[in-house]
């Protein structure tokens, strides 16, 4: 039997998917596990409970495009809404855990993580 040919690409796109999820959270420290309760743009959450209230975090390892901050003429890069939209899909009032690497804050005190869900069989890694 033939397999056809788009099978086969598929197959080898979406491999290291699976294979990636599971070899970096072994070597990640893991975090708690929190609700997004805000997405706030295409790579970056709020949650909530952690520890001392809500947190802001930035995903590791993406950069979305960007909405505008609230500055004056700041313009959103092409499909900013799209991706925001996508990642409030994937995790909006879901249960995640938090995976920590070497670096835990950026420069603009937001906590920098991996994010797995919770809710699937797989435990899902948001970023893969």
């Amino acid at each position: 039997m033939k397999l056809p040919r788009t099978f086969i690409a598929l197959v080898l796109v979406l491999a290291p998917s699976f294979v990636g999820a599971e070899s970096i959270r072994d070597k990640l420290s893991v975090g708690p596990t929190v609700q997004v309760i805000e997405v706030v743009d295409g790579d970056t959450v709020i949650v909530r409970p952690a520890p001392g209230g809500a947190k802001q975090i930035r995903l590791v390892g993406i950069q979305a495009p960007k909405l505008p901050p609230g500055r004056k003429g700041f313009k959103a890069w092409p499909l900013s809404p799209e991706s925001k939209l996508a990642l409030e899909k994937l995790t909006l009032n879901r249960q995640v855990t938090l995976y920590f690497g070497d670096s835990r804050m950026d420069r603009h005190g937001r906590h920098l993580a991996h994010l797995f869900l919770n809710d699937e069989g797989n435990g899902g890694w948001v970023q893969g």
